[in-house]
């Protein structure tokens, strides 16, 4: 059973109203969460073309970039630009020549990790045995010694 969609009498229909016929699609109707249909996406492109940025940026990056960045160089009136880690690094090395054991410290850390070594690499087996010879005649030598403390009264 189908119901029929024009009105009763013709009467009862202002001068503006159309009937609704059934041959109008879905997609004519404009309203709520149903845009104009010229300004709908098209199927298969999206509203974002170029899709969400892949990933944050790491604290690694961050810290990076934050530590690339250029500024002024105050020592200089303003006209020079260097690098942040520059500045930090010259500041660090300022601190410890006040002899501030905190800048001190901070910065034999960084050199003993960063700063390259002119010193031949040595494998560490041969360190353990040099070392293992002197402790060895280190603990006979003290044997030796305690042996002739003992043996004179």
């Amino acid at each position: 059973m189908t119901r029929n969609r024009e009105p009763i009498s013709k009467s009862s229909m202002a001068e503006d109203d159309q009937p609704v016929h059934e041959d109008e699609s879905a997609d004519a109707k404009v309203g709520y969460s149903r845009p104009p249909f010229a300004t709908r996406f098209r199927p298969g492109y999206s509203g974002n073309p170029r899709g969400r940025p892949k990933g944050s940026k790491s604290l690694d990056q961050v810290l990076r970039q934050a530590l690339d960045r250029r500024v002024s160089d105050p020592r200089r009136g303003g006209r020079h630009t260097v690098r942040m880690i520059e500045l930090i690094v010259e500041g660090l090395v300022l601190g410890a020549a006040k002899r501030d054991p905190r800048m001190v410290r901070l910065l034999l850390v960084l050199i003993d990790r960063y700063a390259p070594s002119d010193a031949p690499k040595v494998d560490p087996e041969e360190v353990r045995a040099t070392d293992r010879e002197i402790l060895d005649e280190f603990v006979a030598s003290m044997t030796a010694a305690l042996g002739k403390k003992e043996g004179t009264p």
